[in-house]
């Protein structure tokens, strides 16, 4: 299957790209989030081929909601991860297709189609970016650089525990993409990813990539993801029960 998945990672990703110039329509699903007529564009492309191949397949997509069919098999999508750096002309968004079995994750393929960088993994065969395996790098929170959302500042009940921890990591960046600031601990580039308040669709393809990377993925409490997960942090492994630690406190 992750051929399937590698594949319409790459169309809807392509697409993206494509379409860039004919964002046209932005509406807002609530304060702070947005959706584009591109976002609904791609989302059909993906959602179609999937119904297609396994139409008796569930479906989660960050805009069209849960189609449930009974299935042990769930396709966990983000037609457009990224979605206010795309309308705001900053080159960092991808499409994210996962594919979860029996409530875990199963495979997963995120493309980027600005720097062509097609990150994928599957249970049991290891993570790659493009045809280059990846791991994550062993490195302690001085040496290591933490990516992380806005939310977690804006947030009262985190901010003095955010900027604590902060303070400890050797330097501190915001991406604005969940499955870029992820895959950036599963490649080795980053040690840790903390994102508050976001949905499947932002950890569905990543979280098999950053498990085959050799590196951890939970929620804020340290327990094992579910597609109902809203806070979420990966890491190289190494550092995961200090920031925990430290978060929880």
């Amino acid at each position: 299957m992750i051929n399937l998945v590698k594949e319409i990672a790459l169309e809807a990703g392509k697409y993206l790209k494509q379409h860039h110039e004919n964002l046209n329509r932005i509406d807002f699903k609530d304060s702070r989030e947005m959706v584009t007529n591109i976002d609904l564009e791609a989302e059909k492309i993906i959602v179609d081929k999937i119904k297609e191949e396994y139409p008796e397949h569930n479906i989660i997509s960050e805009e069209m909601g849960e189609l449930m069919k009974g299935s042990d098999y769930t396709w966990v999508i983000d037609p457009l991860d990224g979605t206010h750096n795309y309308i705001f002309k900053i080159p960092v968004f991808s499409s994210s297709i996962g594919l979860w079995y029996k409530g875990k994750p199963f495979a997963g393929a995120v493309y980027f189609p600005t720097s062509d960088e097609l990150f994928w993994g599957e249970k049991g065969r290891g993570a790659f970016l493009n045809n280059k395996k990846i791991s994550v790098k062993k490195q302690s929170i001085e040496n290591s650089l933490l990516l992380a959302d806005t939310d977690i500042v804006r947030t009262k009940n985190w901010q003095q525990r955010f900027l604590k921890l902060a303070t400890r990591f050797f330097k501190v960046r915001i991406s604005g993409a969940a499955s870029f600031n992820f895959l950036r601990v599963a490649s080795g580039d980053v040690g840790a990813s903390i994102e508050l308040n976001i949905k499947s669709g932002d950890f569905g393809a990543s979280s098999i990539i950053i498990k085959e990377a050799g590196g951890k993925i939970t929620d804020i409490k340290g327990d094992e993801l579910t597609l109902k997960s809203k806070d979420v942090i990966a890491t190289n492994g190494l550092i995961h029960d200090e920031i925990l630690s430290s978060l929880l406190k």
